[in-house]
Order: structure tokens, then sequence, then C-alpha cells
């Protein structure tokens, strides 16, 4: 099933995404339903820069992003 905006966004709210709206329109730029899409959701939620993230500084920064959790 092809992921929604809102779904996306709280997905990567949840993983602690700082920049969760913005993310979500570059991921879902990728063919939602394809394999890609959910490897690269995947791979954010894990914490680690997706390409074309423009809110990395330093660029070997991961997980970055990240909000504290108490």
């Amino acid at each position: 099933m092809p992921a929604t905006l809102v779904d996306l966004i709280a997905r990567l709210r949840d993983a602690g995404c700082v920049f969760a709206e913005e993310e979500a329109q570059l991921l879902l730029s990728v063919e939602p339903s394809s394999a890609e899409f959910n490897a690269m959701v995947d791979h954010r939620v894990a914490g680690f820069v997706i390409k074309g993230d423009t809110h990395d500084s330093p660029p070997h920064r991961t997980p970055h992003s990240r909000r504290p959790r108490h």
C-alpha cells in the first residue's frame, strides 16, 4: 500500500526526525510503492541520512536530526 504524506510524517516524527515534513516530501518524490522507497524510509527511520537531505551539516554525521528522548 502506498504511504500517505500524513502517515509518513508520523513515522518519521516517531523516529525522532526534526524535519519530518521536508523529509517526507523528499521520500515521496520516489515512487511510494517501490522497494527503493521502502528501503529509503527504513534507512531514515534507523537514523541515517537520506540522499538529498539538506539539513545535515557536517556531511558525515549519522544518525542526525534526532530529538533527545526523555
